[in-house]
């Protein structure tokens, strides 16, 4: 039908296909009739685009992404308007976590998001509540306003950092490096973090010395990163220095800062009294 140009009746049809293997366990039924029948009909790739869609836009979005996933198996990557639409779907439910499950999906595969990617995953973050928590974090990063772009793929870093994933994370940033899908600075921040987060702090503040000597500049979110783990392991003395030496630097430290370093200095206090 495809090949045919009867564009509607294919969409009809892969839309009742879904509704009627609904309550299937055999998810795959439906793509595996179609992969089947593939050579013998000369389709074209774009039946199983519809395919995903539809079960999309049928709001059954756990079968679509395992879909997707079924056809990379086997050989057949979906397209990105089929993905935008997925996500777009996803992002009106209640189902919003796994918006981003499918964006980083999606970058795996290198299949690189456009405009109408990002406007939808800054409507997830709308949605979450979270966009101004990643946007004070690339403040702290950056020090300018970042595009809606760079945004999305620094919170898909963070989030995975703070889901403990860090090896993915870093595999991922890798790539996003080398699609300029994020800045220089904010990846040497993001590399940092991820070392930190894995108790390496020799190593974290070897790739901040060497972010020093390509000539990038610190910033307050190394910084505080540096000083959380002093203070967690009560070195207040080396905290405070760092505390300093942003400000020597023009560094204006951030709340947290100042609340790592109290919130240790009272308990060392209250061990003295004891």
């Amino acid at each position: 039908m495809v090949i045919c140009q009867l564009l509607q009746g294919a969409v009809h049809l892969c839309g009742v296909l879904p509704k009627k293997n609904a309550g299937n366990s055999l998810r795959f039924s439906v793509v595996d009739s179609l992969l089947s029948s593939y050579k013998i009909t000369v389709s074209t790739p774009f039946v199983f685009d519809l395919l995903v869609q539809a079960y999309a836009k049928l709001r059954m979005f756990e079968i679509a992404f395992d879909v997707c996933r079924y056809l990379e198996e086997c050989g057949f990557s979906s397209s990105l308007v089929s993905f935008n639409t997925l996500i777009h779907v996803v992002q009106k439910s209640d189902q919003v976590p796994l918006v981003w499950k499918i964006y980083e999906h999606m970058i795996q595969k290198r299949m690189y998001p456009n405009e109408v990617t990002i406007r939808t995953m800054i409507s997830a973050l709308c949605k979450e509540g979270d966009l101004q928590k990643y946007v004070d974090k690339l403040d702290q990063i950056h020090g300018k306003r970042c595009s809606p772009s760079v945004i999305v793929n620094t919170s898909l870093i963070l989030r995975m950092l703070e889901e403990g994933r860090i090896e993915d994370g870093m595999v991922l940033l890798k790539r996003m490096l080398q699609k300029g899908m994020v800045l220089d600075t904010i990846a040497y921040s993001l590399i940092i973090h991820a070392k930190v987060k894995l108790g390496n702090l020799e190593s974290a503040w070897k790739v901040y010395e060497d972010m020093l000597k390509r000539g990038f500049q610190a910033n307050p979110f190394i910084y505080t990163l540096f000083i959380e783990v002093h203070c967690k392991e009560g070195r207040i003395a080396e905290a405070g220095c760092l505390m300093k030496e942003m400000e020597d630097l023009g560094l204006k430290p951030y709340g947290e800062s100042f609340d790592l370093l109290i919130e240790v200095v009272l308990k060392q206090e209250n061990r003295k009294k004891v």
